[in-house]
């Protein structure tokens, strides 16, 4: 088998893949277009046609040999609970951006501090840095620099920790903080690659609804990590550890029930998604912002075409120099 930097090559019949290690004993088949060898340098520019998930045996590649390093990148604390198993394995930089103190101004970062230090994982540089307060006013304001800010840091952090794999918040149009973590996160791996020619893999996972729902087109390419009952244990004890969430927890198992996550999802992510239009419809944050203006509690609504749109294309343009 022939190394190449962080990856594993080795023949398919007439064709070369790339196994990529994820976690312990899993990994990411990406097969190449047919060529008689792959450098460093022809991979920057080649096109990926097909990847997938399975189980190899540690024979395959000696995962010491092959270090493969993850981020973990959400908006709020607690968001972790949803890939807790894959937070145990992949041991991932995390990066929170903000305290998740709501509207109640009570941030709970402590409890998701607790959750990284007894997974192994380990905080990042962007850790709380905001409230939901004040995401919530600079993009009412269309404060894009303070976005780009963020955008900036993420990047240097992405590159200077030579970070292989990006996971993070879903775009589902629930909340508008998740939604421009999204938006964030794409942007940084796509300024990453620009500027190292380096393949990241961006991965997101649904936060309001069944973990394997795919709002991509890409199911085939999801990474699924199923827990035996010791896994699953652990997870449970860990969300059962973390007050502020106990409401969301409860209201989340008893809808879908638990059996809905012992499996955890990491689906392919669409750079560009979003960036024209949301599916669905009005998103849920603006008719839940239409309810509490009516009820007297907020004084105006955040709305996608108006407010979220304008800074998703700006952080792209920013990555890309170009809407595509």
């Amino acid at each position: 088998m022939e190394r190449l930097g962080r990856f594993g090559l080795r023949s398919n019949q007439d064709r070369p893949t790339i196994c990529v290690p994820i976690v312990k004993d899993y990994w990411v088949i990406i097969e190449l277009p047919s060529c008689s060898s792959v450098s460093v340098g022809s991979l920057e520019s080649v096109v990926i046609r097909k990847f997938y998930f399975q189980v190899c045996s540690a024979e395959m590649i000696d995962p010491l040999n092959l270090p493969f390093k993850s981020a973990l990148i959400i908006a709020h604390p607690g968001h972790e609970l949803r890939v807790h198993h894959w937070l145990e394995m992949a041991r991932p930089i995390v990066l929170v951006l903000t305290d998740g103190s709501g509207s109640v101004n009570k941030p709970r970062l402590a409890s998701t501090t607790s959750i990284l230090k007894a997974t192994g994982a380990r905080c990042g540089q962007i850790y709380g840095s905001f409230s939901d307060a004040r995401v919530y006013s600079a993009l009412l304001d269309q404060e894009v620099s303070v976005f780009q800010q963020v955008l900036d840091s993420m990047t240097s952090f992405l590159i200077q920790e030579e970070i292989d794999l990006v996971a993070g918040d879903s775009l589902e149009g629930y909340n508008p903080t998740h939604d421009i973590c999204r938006y964030l996160i794409n942007a940084a791996v796509e300024l990453v690659q620009r500027k190292t020619g380096r393949v990241m893999l961006n991965y997101d996972f649904p936060l309001v609804g069944l973990p394997s729902r795919c709002l991509g087109a890409q199911r085939g390419a999801s990474i699924r990590l199923p827990l035996d009952e010791t896994a699953w244990q652990r997870k449970w004890n860990a969300a059962q550890g973390y007050p502020e969430l106990a409401v969301e927890i409860e209201k989340a198992v008893a809808t879908l029930g638990k059996e809905e996550f012992k499996v955890e999802w990491l689906h392919p992510a669409d750079g560009a998604a979003g960036l024209a239009d949301l599916p669905g419809g009005t998103p849920f944050y603006e008719q839940h912002g239409e309810r509490r203006c009516q009820e007297g509690v907020y004084e105006e609504v955040i709305r996608y075409q108006q407010h979220v749109k304008p800074l998703a294309q700006a952080l792209w343009r920013r990555a890309t120099g170009s809407l595509r």
